[in-house]
């Protein structure tokens, strides 16, 4: 089940419960020391997939036009690693993007990809935009996707 809540809507609960998974994978499993508190949270619509218990097993935020990018964006799309090789990234995206354009209209969409992910993200879409650049010590692209 996909669970879609505003910054105001979270409850402590699932806010610690979001950052756990991001911090699990992002921080720890990529051994990327960063500040994963980024100010983009408070602005950002906020949707995970719960496992039957009620876990966060894949988590992703869409943030709105001119906050991160002039664009419409998605990120920190994450799966649990117990969870992966699943489909669950697949149905994320998928879901995300849906989501976005229910929320924002049908526009163009950024993303900044982790470099390895690129064919992954071509496959909704998505086209590279611009130069590879390191951010946290981890090769990125930023990608588009045009409606």
């Amino acid at each position: 089940m996909f669970v879609i809540k505003s910054w105001e809507e979270l409850s402590k609960e699932e806010l610690y419960a979001v950052l756990e998974l991001r911090q699990r994978v992002f921080v720890v499993e990529q051994c990327c020391p960063f500040i994963d508190n980024d100010g983009l949270d408070q602005q950002s619509l906020h949707v995970w997939k719960q496992s039957k218990e009620g876990d966060v097993i894949a988590y992703g935020r869409i943030v709105p036009p001119g906050t991160e990018f002039k664009e419409l964006s998605i990120g920190r799309l994450v799966t649990h690693p117990n969870e992966r090789g699943k489909g669950i990234g697949r149905e994320l995206v998928n879901f995300v993007l849906e989501e976005a354009f229910r929320w924002k209209g049908r526009q163009p969409v950024r993303i900044t990809a982790q470099w390895y992910l690129r064919d992954f993200y071509s496959s909704f879409g998505f086209e590279v935009d611009g130069k590879e650049f390191m951010l946290d010590h981890i090769p990125h692209q930023e990608m588009i996707r045009k409606p």
